[in-house]
């Protein structure tokens, strides 16, 4: 069975959370978080994919990268990245930065109520400042 029939598309506006990356060596950014809903996040999860998206970065300085990391919460304050969801990492090559890019995956059934992204750019990676990543719950 092809595996792209299996794949979600449909998004709600109000379950996307864009945000630009931070400067090069600068401190990690967050996006505002998602709130999943008060019970059973995790049963709810099995209902949604989680696409993490980053437009071109054609400044990206070759061999450095940029990194989104979904991460979780039970009380909206306190974030870890989510366990076993390995970062979303874009490096620049060839002296073009990187192509845009996503990924979309299924979440782990223990998943807590608020999910929000990290972003960081490599010191020394260029003038990203402009560009957009985003957090998208799929249905």
């Amino acid at each position: 069975m092809d595996i792209a029939l299996l794949q979600r598309h449909t998004k709600d506006a109000c379950l996307i959370r864009q945000f630009t990356l931070p400067a090069a060596g600068a401190p990690v950014i967050y996006s505002d978080a998602l709130d999943l809903g008060p019970s059973q996040v995790g049963l709810l999860a099995r209902s949604f994919d989680v696409e993490i998206a980053l437009d071109a970065a054609p400044a990206l300085a070759d061999g450095h990268k940029v990194t989104l990391t979904l991460q979780d919460s039970a009380d909206g304050v306190n974030f870890l990245p989510v366990p076993g969801n390995v970062p979303y990492i874009v490096t620049g090559d060839g002296g073009n930065g990187s192509d845009a890019g996503k990924t979309q995956f299924p979440v782990a059934l223990s998943i807590r109520r608020y999910v929000r992204l990290s972003a960081g750019v490599d010191a020394g990676g260029g003038d990203n400042t402009a560009v957009n990543a985003t957090l998208s719950l799929v249905f």
